[in-house]
């Protein structure tokens, strides 16, 4: 896995904080060498987390490769002021045109995952850039700077991706070697996550079709009265259904935390909203019995028709569009119903 470490530390050469940085990111050059990654930086500047990310991959015994790729300006890192056990390091130079802005995009998109830690302006640009670009990002933000900023961004990403919302205790609280493994088990939940796997043209357009086929069934199975059977009704909520859910899935893809998130298959989404839907119409029909001791909402008079087929499609169009809500809103009906027979 090839892995892009970004950052800088950010405090006063006096300050308390700065040895613990450094040492921060030789245990996380540790860990990556120990896990066989790849490592992509850009400096060999002592106010970049990137130097003592070397130090800690050239402490393991072994070679290992590190990719140093920065603009074509400058001095190649570590040729005038290498680490301690260089001789371990196999570098990659590699130069692109422009400024560091696009230095940057080269680096991500050279990478399966970013880690960024401490860090100024620059850093945020990557954290910010890198969901962008379909590749996820692990901030760290026990020290603080744009890390914890971009922690704070993607928290809710975080917290769809079990690897990392477990450990996220470890990511805040002071430093410790044993971090490390948590880092390494963090950016592999990410990666295997797939949050941030780009769309491709074919299924953008596929949903245009479903949304389109299903607008389509819907107005001439609701322009058909009188119908021909109740099982109309049971087609117009599950027509609905799904058009809510393709309208949430749209609507996710378009969050501004990120824009390029998916969240579950279509599959179980749609299937999820579909048992939300029958659950709400049968709390419906309980209502119904409830109050008129019959299900007229199954035997509608002609005059009624319109209406039933409005409840029907409000319901499934709710329990697509705010799956995780009507499912609240169910479990508290049936709840109270459950508890009602109990007494």
């Amino acid at each position: 896995m090839k892995v892009l470490v970004n950052g800088s530390n950010h405090f006063d050469d006096s300050g308390s904080g700065r040895p613990k940085f450094e040492q921060a990111c030789r245990d996380i050059g540790v860990a990556l060498a120990k896990a066989g990654h790849d490592l992509i930086i850009g400096s060999s500047n002592p106010t970049t987390a990137d130097r003592y990310i070397v130090e800690g991959v050239a402490s393991v015994e072994g070679k290992h490769t590190v990719s140093v790729l920065r603009p074509d300006e400058g001095l190649s890192p570590f040729s005038e002021n290498p680490v301690p056990h260089q001789e371990r390091i196999q570098f990659r130079f590699m130069r692109c045109r422009g400024t560091w802005t696009v230095g940057r995009i080269h680096q991500i998109l050279a990478a399966d995952v970013v880690i960024i830690i401490g860090g100024g302006r620059g850093t945020a640009q990557v954290g910010y850039s890198a969901p962008l670009l379909g590749v996820p990002v692990l901030a760290l933000p026990v020290f603080g700077g744009a890390a914890r900023e971009v922690w704070d961004y993607l928290e809710r990403d975080y917290d769809r991706v079990p690897g990392v919302k477990e450990r996220s205790a470890q990511f805040r609280e002071a430093w410790r070697p044993e971090h490390a493994n948590a880092v390494m088990a963090g950016v592999k939940a990410l990666v295997d996550a797939k949050l941030y796997k780009t769309r491709r043209a074919w299924q953008g357009v596929a949903e245009l079709l479903l949304s389109v086929g299903l607008l389509v069934s819907w107005i001439w199975l609701f322009s058909r009265l009188p119908f021909p059977g109740m099982g109309s009704f049971f087609v117009l909520l599950l027509l609905s259904a799904l058009l809510g859910t393709v309208l949430r899935r749209t609507l996710r893809s378009l969050s501004k935390s990120s824009q390029a998130q998916q969240g579950p298959a279509f599959s179980p989404d749609a299937v999820c909203s579909l048992l939300v839907a029958f659950g709400l119409m049968l709390i419906a029909f309980m209502g119904d019995l409830t109050m008129t001791g019959k299900l007229d909402l199954l035997n509608p008079q002609s005059a009624d028709l319109q209406r039933v087929s409005i409840v029907f499609s409000v319901i499934g169009f709710f329990a697509g569009f705010l799956m995780e809500k009507a499912a609240r809103l169910l479990a508290a009906k049936l709840g109270s119903s459950m508890s009602g027979e109990g007494e």
